[in-house]
C-alpha cells in the first residue's frame, strides 16, 4: 500500500471525512507534567496521540503518520472519548502505555502496563488534592 494516498473517513454518519483534532484539558496536562518530572519507574512521553477505527502494525503506516502529523503513538478509542467529554465540557486526557513497537520489534512486556497504572494514582492523587484546594 501507498501511505501517501490513505485518507480519513469519518465515522459519524452524513459527516465530513477530514482530519479531527480534540485537545486534552490543559489544567489535566499542566498536572501530568508535574507527575512525569517526580516518576522514576518508566519514560513518560508528552504529545500527541493518532486515533481511528483501525488496527495499525504497518510500519511504513506507523512512520507516515509519525512524520506527517508529529503522533507519538496510535490507538483506536481516543478520539470517540475525547469527542463525548469535549462535547459535555468534561475534563479529559489520554494516557496511554507502549507495552510494545513495531518499529522496533519489541516483544509485548506485562510489566509496562503496571508501572501505567502506578504513574496514573500519582496522577489522580495530585488531581483530587487540586480539587480539595
Amino acid at each position: 500500500s501507498n501511505p501517501n494516498e490513505w485518507d480519513y473517513i469519518t465515522f459519524v454518519a452524513g459527516g465530513e471525512d477530514k482530519e479531527t483534532t480534540e485537545k486534552c484539558d490543559i489544567n489535566l496536562l499542566k498536572l501530568a507534567n508535574e507527575v512525569k518530572e517526580k516518576y522514576t519507574k518508566g519514560t513518560v512521553h508528552i504529545g500527541k496521540i493518532g486515533s481511528g477505527d483501525s488496527w495499525n502494525r504497518e510500519i511504513d503506516r506507523i512512520k507516515f503518520f509519525n512524520q506527517k502529523y508529529q503522533v507519538l503513538c496510535e490507538e483506536m478509542e481516543g478520539i470517540a472519548i475525547y469527542q463525548i467529554a469535549n462535547c459535555y465540557q468534561i475534563p479529559v486526557i489520554d494516557i496511554r502505555v507502549i507495552s510494545n513497537n513495531e518499529i522496533l520489534g519489541e516483544k509485548y512486556d506485562a510489566s509496562t502496563g503496571e508501572e501505567l497504572q502506578h504513574f496514573i494514582i500519582k496522577l489522580v492523587r495530585e488531581y483530587i488534592k487540586n480539587i480539595e484546594r
